[in-house]
């Protein structure tokens, strides 16, 4: 979980030091059996639930991935989602954060894209975007990102060859949003997440 960005963590002194705050959002996210999507199948299912077309995968996984959200919804689908992209947590000056969400190079999520979607979520003080793995170093250094111990960037770097799909601006497709939400460290957005993909699924069967 830690290697493939699900969780946070550093090693010191030979043991794993977990941040409360991403302990908080392990705990909250809902999980079920089953090994996760790899992160080509998670974003057709994040584009399906989102009511995109996927028409770059296959008919096979096509059917794969309406399969699983017929059988358990957006919310119940969370828990395969976590290879849709490795996690990297920063700390930005504040003055850099509207200069890093302006940025071309990002795919903007959670609180920061909840506006776009009217979720009722105030964002300002921190970042969250999708990028191309290839650029997160590239932007780390352009905009001063740096670890540090309370984290207001995070950058998910999807896998390049996805990214090409999949990447639009400003923002990222809202069940993305929704999926990044859902693993937030504040209760009230990872409620409004779970009702607005509860909505998604209604609104995809009456379709």
């Amino acid at each position: 979980m830690i290697s493939a960005g699900a969780i946070d963590a550093e090693k010191a002194a030979g043991a794993w030091w977990i941040p409360a705050e991403s302990f908080a959002r392990l705990v909250a996210s809902p999980r079920q059996g089953g090994r996760p999507l790899g992160s080509a199948s998670a974003w057709a299912v994040l584009l399906l639930a989102s009511g995109e077309l996927a028409e770059w995968a296959s008919a096979k996984v096509r059917r794969h991935v309406a399969g699983l959200l017929d059988e358990h919804g957006l919310t119940g689908v969370f828990c395969k989602l976590s290879h849709r992209a490795v996690r990297h947590a920063y700390e930005a000056h504040r003055a850099e954060l509207r200069r890093l969400a302006d940025s071309d190079d990002l795919m903007l999520s959670g609180v920061r894209a909840a506006g776009a979607y009217r979720l009722g979520l105030q964002g300002g003080d921190e970042v969250e975007a999708y990028v191309a793995a290839s650029a997160v170093e590239k932007i780390s250094k352009r905009h001063g990102l740096a670890a540090g111990t309370e984290p207001n960037v995070v950058l998910r770097a999807v896998p390049d060859d996805v990214w090409a799909l999949v990447h639009r601006r400003p923002v990222a497709p809202i069940a993305a949003v929704l999926a990044d939400l859902a693993e937030h460290s504040d209760a009230r957005a990872r409620r409004v997440a779970q009702e607005r993909a509860s909505r998604l699924d209604r609104d995809r069967v009456r379709g």
